[in-house]
């Protein structure tokens, strides 16, 4: 099989016969790069398993293809300077502020065009060696002017982000006016009411463009391994989630839920910031769908926050809603405690209690299956414990028993169809 620079060389050399122009450039261009991606992920799959270390891998086809790229985004395509920024990271390191440079020039020149606005949060993020003041100075003038609405949304998060650090105050206020001017609306981020309204309008549009960004950009190779492809833009998180973290920091209960579920802490300030809306929304009470939410988040939170932090919090949230609701949740915190025990007895033990809870209270119901099924891989399925002894047939049909391999090396491989 071709690697995938071999490829790229191969296509590239078949095409440079003849001079293409507009979308026939671009579509023969993008092709040549899924292509050649596509055999990269195969190849990056292979050495790992082989044991390569990381500077040995191939390299990514985007640094042969970058001068192809830049070509195409110079006379006028925004896909190909879109590719750019997606992209920077692969080009040459010391270039790299160069080729910053040469985006952010290209981008001045596009002007007003609607795309602007999901290149602009890309930038700033990519910004390392740019001259932040004039930066600053440009997204200032950018959200002054009658530029499009989304535009200069787009502009004030920029703006926010050059402020995160030395002044968060004025970051969130920056990301709650973005908030209101995509929503075209004057809710007041005083009223509960108003930023749970423009919180519920935020999330529901970041969903929506989070599943069309990846079903337009990303497509499979042979394996079943999505890579993505050319035609990929600037994730869409990066223009609505500050908006739901400063609705989130202004007290809205559907955004402290949605940082809650969409977050996964790198540092401690992020725990931190998680804490504070656990605790909140332990103090208020949720709804019934917001519950349901918390019950699958309950794992994830006790890993990263610290289990006890977490019970503490989950069982003064169980304690503000109707017994008919506390089943889910119950369920989930015994699940989170028996996954984070480790080594702690105690903490396993209030886990499985209860997990046994919530099937004799709600023996009917579909938490309590789920609980006892759940005990039973705690207490017979988990590393160290002796494996439930059961009877089926091989491959001939002959009958067998697990326990007849008992002191023997033995690898039970359960599989199927879902």
């Amino acid at each position: 099989m071709k690697s995938a620079l071999a490829l790229t060389a191969l296509l590239l050399g078949a095409g440079a016969t003849r001079p293409l122009q507009d979308d026939e450039a671009w579509t023969e261009l993008a092709a040549i790069h899924d292509e050649a991606v596509s055999l990269w992920v195969t190849d990056i799959a292979r050495a790992r398993s082989d044991g390569l270390q990381q500077d040995e891998w191939p390299a990514h086809p985007a640094t042969e293809l970058w001068p192809d790229f830049v070509e195409l985004a110079e006379a006028g395509d925004e896909r190909a300077l879109i590719w750019l920024l997606v992209n920077v990271e692969q080009s040459e390191s010391q270039a790299r502020t160069a080729e910053l440079e040469r985006i952010l020039k290209l981008i001045r020149r596009a002007g007003h065009a609607e795309w602007v606005a999901e290149a602009l949060p890309e930038l700033v993020a990519m910004r390392a060696g740019l001259d932040e003041d004039a930066l600053a100075q440009e997204l200032e003038a950018l959200e002054a002017s009658d530029a499009p609405r989304e535009l200069r949304v787009a502009a004030l998060i920029g703006l926010a982000e050059l402020q995160l650090e030395t002044d968060p105050e004025i970051a969130r206020n920056l990301r709650l006016e973005a908030a209101r001017l995509w929503q075209n609306s004057a809710l007041e981020p005083s009223k509960e009411t108003g930023i749970d309204e423009l919180s519920k309008a935020v999330s529901s549009e970041l969903r929506r463009r989070s599943s069309r960004w990846f079903s337009a950009g990303f497509a499979p190779t042979p394996d079943d391994v999505y890579f993505a492809t050319a035609s990929v833009r600037p994730k869409p998180e990066l223009l609505f989630r500050p908006m739901m973290v400063a609705l989130a920091e202004s007290g809205s209960a559907r955004a402290r839920l949605w940082f809650l579920e969409n977050t996964y802490a790198q540092s401690e300030a992020e725990r931190n910031q998680m804490r504070a809306h656990l605790s909140a929304l332990a103090e208020i009470g949720l709804d019934a769908k917001s519950l349901a939410s918390m019950r699958y988040q309950a794992s994830s939170l006790a890993a990263q926050l610290g289990a006890s932090f977490v019970e503490q919090e989950l069982l003064k949230l169980i304690a503000t809603v109707d017994e008919a609701d506390r089943a889910g949740l119950l369920l989930g915190l015994g699940v989170a405690l028996c996954e984070s025990a480790d080594d702690d007895a105690e903490a396993r033990a209030r886990g499985l209690a209860l997990l046994t809870q919530v099937a004799e209270r709600w023996p009917d119901s579909d938490e309590a299956r789920s609980a006892a099924g759940k005990r039973f891989r705690f207490e017979h399925l988990t590393l160290g414990q002796i494996a439930p002894d059961f009877a089926t047939e091989d491959v001939d049909g002959t009958p067998f028993r697990l326990s007849d391999y008992k002191g023997k090396v033995t690898v039970v491989d359960f599989w199927g169809f879902w």
